[in-house]
C-alpha cells in the first residue's frame, strides 16, 4: 500500500514536471498573443464569476444535454470577460488604468 502511495504520488509529480517542461520548452519566447492574454488576465479573473452565474441561470430552464450546457458556460465564461476587456477596458484609459495599471 505504501508503494502504490508513493508511486501515484510520483506519477503525479512527474505529469507536472512534464507539463512544466513542455511550456517551457515551447512558449518561452515572446508572443503578442500571450502579451494580450496576460494584459486580459485580471479582467477575465474578476469577471469570469459573473458571466458563469449569468450565463448558467439563463440555461437552468434549457433541457439538453448536462455537458452540452457545461460546455457553453465554459466558453461563454471565458469570451465574454474577454470581449467586455477588448471593447470597454482597453479604450477607456480610466478602466485601463484601474485594471491593467497602464
Amino acid at each position: 500500500q505504501v508503494l502504490s502511495v508513493y508511486l501515484s504520488s510520483l506519477e503525479q509529480w512527474l505529469g507536472c514536471h512534464l507539463c512544466f517542461c513542455v511550456f517551457q520548452r515551447f512558449f518561452s519566447q515572446p508572443s503578442r498573443f500571450f502579451g494580450y492574454l496576460a494584459d486580459a488576465s485580471y479582467s477575465i479573473y474578476l469577471f469570469h464569476h459573473l458571466a458563469i452565474v449569468a450565463v448558467s441561470g439563463l440555461l437552468v430552464e434549457v433541457t439538453t444535454s448536462v455537458f452540452l450546457k457545461f460546455s457553453v458556460v465554459i466558453f461563454l465564461a471565458g469570451l465574454l470577460p474577454l470581449a467586455m476587456h477588448e471593447l470597454l477596458i482597453r479604450r477607456v484609459p480610466l478602466l485601463r488604468l484601474l485594471f491593467n495599471g497602464k
